[in-house]
């Protein structure tokens, strides 16, 4: 490519140069371009590609660890509330076996 951009100036300062040589050096420079833009497309779109299922990956894992952690704190609660449940059921069976309640019993 250089070479060619190179030996077209060459040409410029020694003359006109031919048509041909014009074409050919109009034509690299479109295909240069077009090629470099659509490398910058692609990796634009690529990346754009790879940044949504990175985000919707984060987000599905945000959710699930999100749900495992209420699911841990319900069943925590839960489990704390029927123990007081359980020891106030116990100590209503104590009053109601007897009388007379004393601190041995």
């Amino acid at each position: 490519m250089h070479l060619i951009n190179l030996r077209l100036l060459l040409d410029m300062l020694r003359g006109k140069p031919e048509k041909g040589a014009q074409k050919q050096y109009i034509g690299d420079i479109l295909i240069e371009k077009f090629s470099a833009f659509g490398v910058l497309l692609l990796s634009l779109f690529l990346t754009g590609l790879g940044w949504h299922y990175t985000t919707k990956a984060v987000e599905r894992d945000a959710k699930m660890n999100f749900e495992r952690q209420v699911s841990e704190a319900k069943n925590s609660l839960h489990s704390r509330i029927q123990t007081y449940v359980n020891a106030l059921r116990a100590s209503q069976g104590l009053f109601a076996s007897s009388e007379r309640v004393e601190r041995d019993e």
